[in-house]
């Protein structure tokens, strides 16, 4: 359930009248859990660095020397080619059990927490051009909506993080043929009794991070914007969803490096060097994938590069990672 393939549920004030609709809204993103999961596994791998097909030497457009890697369906082929069709759904029950808890979670606290004007409602006006609400109350309602938000997102995540990292797991086995991790309920057992609950909560702390950061950088932006310069509704929508895409994207490193401690020294060869460097905290992974620009390492499925590299009379070359000096 790699963050980016999966549309969040959107904060709502919940009447008596509508109260079926963000339980619907469950049903209708598991649906979608199960016809993108390929493409979440393919991240996946992608994210803890596990490269099957070489890359190739090419250029930008600029004419700057890459090394360009396979696109997804590339990958995507290729894992089917070792595991057939059904291989693809490695994890499938795992990523479901959890996509389910997330979201059913998500709108069971958001059920609870007080009601807010909506940003809609807000904009109405009482007579001719004459505001209903004040710019000072719909900034005061902007903040409450979004902590409200916020507040939600993280309860959802936290609850369903095991399921998260079993995921992982079981999806970075087809690295190293493993089967240990057969099961939701048996992999829960095996990581707690090898692990302990930290196991379980593994790469927790950097995805309530990245999470947060982009609820508040897409809210933002999207407020003051809509409220301040734009006016037609239409292009409000617009803004809205092009907020959420910049935001996501400034904050894609803390989703990537959620997964990578997710997997990270765990029993089995991916959670381990050359795949991945075991580290002692997720502070230590962010500085080892940024000092070797690996940041977006998985954030793209189509235009892929190979990082990091040397250049060498125009062509491009790969540069090992140091697994050693992790800081």
């Amino acid at each position: 359930m790699t963050e980016d393939l999966h549309m969040h549920p959107r904060r709502r004030v919940v009447e008596n009248d509508d109260k079926a609709e963000p339980w619907l809204s469950v049903v209708g993103k598991s649906a979608m859990t199960v016809v993108m999961h390929p493409f979440d596994y393919a991240k996946t791998l992608m994210q803890i660095g596990f490269e099957p097909l070489p890359p190739v030497p090419a250029h930008t457009i600029f004419r700057r020397p890459v090394l360009k890697l396979p696109g997804v369906f590339a990958y995507m082929g290729h894992l089917r080619g070792v595991d057939g069709f059904f291989g693809l759904y490695r994890g499938l029950g795992a990523s479901l059990t959890g996509r389910i808890v997330y979201d059913s979670c998500f709108v069971f606290v958001t059920m609870r927490l007080p009601p807010v004007a909506s940003f809609d409602e807000d904009q109405q006006l009482l007579v001719g051009d004459c505001p209903l609400t004040s710019d000072g109350q719909k900034i005061v309602n902007f903040i409450k909506r979004t902590a409200q938000e916020s507040v939600a997102y993280a309860a959802a995540i936290t609850v369903a993080q095991p399921f998260r990292v079993i995921t992982i797991r079981m999806m970075a086995e087809f690295v190293g043929r493993e089967t240990k991790y057969n099961s939701v309920l048996g992999s829960f057992v095996e990581i707690y009794r090898e692990e302990g609950l930290s196991g379980l909560w593994s790469g927790l702390v950097p995805r309530i991070y990245g999470e947060i950061l982009r609820i508040w950088l897409a809210a933002t932006t999207a407020f003051f914007i809509n409220t301040y310069i734009v006016e037609d509704p239409t292009v409000r929508s617009y803004i809205a969803t092009m907020s959420s895409f910049l935001a996501s994207s400034l904050t894609y490193p803390f989703a990537l490096v959620s997964t990578v401690v997710s997997v990270s020294g765990a029993p089995i060869v991916a959670g381990r060097p050359p795949h991945v460097a075991i580290y002692s905290n997720w502070t230590q992974c962010y500085t080892h994938l940024k000092k070797n620009d690996q940041l977006k390492r998985g954030s793209s499925l189509f235009w892929r590069y190979y990082n990091p590299v040397e250049v060498s009379r125009g062509i491009a070359y790969k540069k090992p990672v140091d697994f050693v000096n992790l800081d």
